[in-house]
């Protein structure tokens, strides 16, 4: 199941997702790389949010849904895998085959963050409800697509080598958001008197 995991560690996700923004630009889909950049980033805030206000609210959450934390890796496999594939199918029904791809893609990373004890059940489909809407949003965003995508094969080759030279790595996300959250988080609901 780690190796599964891995694939959507950030060590993994932010290499492919820059790489994926230049590679946009590069085939000349100006409108699709920054509906990726800032699609993305909508994506990664809303799950960070999500985990910092976690941390704070973690015991009720926790008590009363399951939800200690969303799915990062969930969020991050489905939007950027899905979004990605999503952008670059042919045709009229990109908006509908992207939540699909990302869908798929959730399903498996979420059931090996379920399988490793990372994460619950609710968790994995938070996180992989944000990742498939940021797939689907991404896709819409990006316009029709071009009939002549210039050096396409060359870009997903090299997604495909990073993504391969970068898994097994694994950043410490969990534990820095975890600190930042005890530390400045200034507004938490959960935190004041009641």
């Amino acid at each position: 199941m780690n190796t599964l995991t891995d694939f959507a560690d950030q060590a993994v996700i932010l290499p492919v997702y820059g790489l994926a923004f230049v590679a946009l630009l590069a085939m000349g889909w100006w409108r699709a790389a920054f509906a990726w950049l800032g699609v993305v980033a909508v994506v990664f805030s809303l799950v960070l949010v999500g985990k910092v206000a976690a941390f704070d609210c973690g015991g009720a959450l926790a008590r009363e849904i399951g939800l200690r934390s969303p799915s990062g890796h969930t969020a991050s496999a489905a939007m950027v895998y899905g979004g990605l594939l999503g952008l670059l199918r042919k045709g009229g029904r990109r908006q509908m085959i992207a939540p699909l791809l990302a869908l798929g893609f959730a399903v498996v990373i979420g059931i090996s963050r379920i399988a490793l004890g990372a994460h619950s059940v609710i968790e994995v489909i938070v996180g992989g409800a944000i990742g498939i809407t940021g797939a689907w949003a991404v896709v819409r965003l990006a316009g029709p697509r071009p009939v002549q995508l210039r050096y396409l094969r060359r870009a997903m080759l090299a997604i495909m080598v990073v993504a391969l030279l970068a898994h097994g790595i694994r950043l410490p996300a969990e534990a820095r958001i975890a600190s930042v959250a005890r530390t400045i988080w200034p507004f938490s609901l959960c935190r004041m008197p009641g």
